[in-house]
C-alpha cells in the first residue's frame, strides 16, 4: 500500500511540474510574440527596403546631419554626402530587398543581420544574387541614425562576380581553402 501511496504522490507531482512548465512555456512564448518592434527597428527595416536611387530625401527621416558611416567602400560624414552615396550606388539596381534575420540592441545601439538581394546589369551578369551582412545603427535622442557601419564581404559582393576577375578571385578561394 505504501508503494502503491508514494507512487500516485510522484504521479501527481509529474502531473503538476508538467502543467507549470506548459504554463510558464506558454507565458514566455506569449510575451515574445506580443513584444512588438521597436519604433528604430521598424524605421530601419522600412528604411532599407523603400530606399533608391530616386528617392534619397528618405534619408532625411533616417539620418542626422552629421552621420558617420562607414562600410568596405569607405567613409562618410555628412547627410548630404550619404545621399549622393547612396544615389550612385543605387543608380542601375533593378532591384534590392533585405530580409532581417537576427535584430540585438541596447538602448540606442542596434545590430541587424540581413540577406540582401540584389539584382543589377552591373555584377553576376544582371542574375539576382545573395551578399550576407550585418549592420550597426547607433541612434540619437531624436531617433535619428548619427553611426552607420555595414559589415559585409566586399570581394563576395563586387569582386567575384565581375567577368573575368570573378573567375581567378574563385579560383584563389578554392585553393586557399584546401
Amino acid at each position: 500500500d505504501f508503494y502503491k501511496e508514494s507512487k500516485k504522490v510522484k504521479n501527481k507531482k509529474m502531473k503538476f511540474f508538467f502543467i507549470i512548465s506548459l504554463l510558464i512555456s506558454y507565458n514566455l512564448f506569449a510575451q515574445m510574440s506580443s513584444n512588438p518592434m521597436d519604433e528604430n527597428t521598424k524605421k530601419t527595416i522600412y528604411f532599407f527596403n523603400q530606399l533608391r536611387a530616386d528617392n534619397t530625401e528618405i534619408l532625411n527621416d533616417f539620418y542626422s546631419e552629421d552621420i558617420k558611416f562607414f562600410d568596405p567602400v569607405g567613409k562618410i560624414e555628412t547627410l548630404s554626402q550619404m545621399k549622393a552615396y547612396y544615389k550612385s550606388m543605387y543608380s542601375g539596381v533593378e532591384s534590392i530587398r533585405f530580409e532581417f534575420k537576427n535584430i540585438a540592441h541596447s538602448k540606442s545601439i542596434y545590430f541587424f543581420s540581413w540577406d540582401m538581394f540584389l539584382k543589377t546589369p552591373k555584377l553576376n551578369s544582371g542574375d539576382e544574387f545573395v551578399v550576407t551582412g550585418v549592420s550597426e545603427i547607433h541612434f540619437n535622442e531624436e531617433s535619428l541614425a548619427f553611426f552607420h557601419r555595414d559589415y559585409f564581404d566586399l570581394g563576395e559582393m563586387v569582386y567575384e562576380r565581375l567577368p573575368g576577375v570573378g573567375w581567378v578571385i574563385k579560383k584563389v578561394k578554392n585553393r586557399l581553402k584546401h
